[in-house]
C-alpha cells in the first residue's frame, strides 16, 4: 500500500508542476498514477484501514500538487 501511496502523491506532484495537457496529464500520468489499484485495495481492508489509506492519499495528493504547483510556478 506505501507504494502505491508514495506513486500517487508523486503523480500529482508532477501535475502540479508541469501542468501537462491531456495526453501527458490523463495519459502518462493518469497511467504512472494507479487509483485502479488504489480502488483495489481499499476494498481489499478493514474499513478503519480502508479510511486511513483514502484520507493518506487525498491529503497526500492535494498537498504534492499544491506543492508542485507553488514550485511550478516560480
Amino acid at each position: 500500500m506505501i507504494p502505491l501511496l508514495l506513486i500517487n502523491v508523486l503523480g500529482s506532484a508532477l501535475m502540479g508542476y508541469f501542468k501537462p495537457g491531456p495526453f501527458w496529464g490523463t495519459g502518462v500520468l493518469g497511467g504512472f498514477t494507479s487509483f485502479a489499484t488504489f480502488a483495489f485495495l481499499t476494498s481489499s481492508v478493514t474499513a478503519a484501514q480502508a479510511g486511513c489509506y483514502v484520507l493518506a492519499t487525498v491529503v497526500g495528493c492535494v498537498m504534492a500538487y499544491l506543492l508542485g504547483d507553488k514550485v511550478g510556478a516560480k
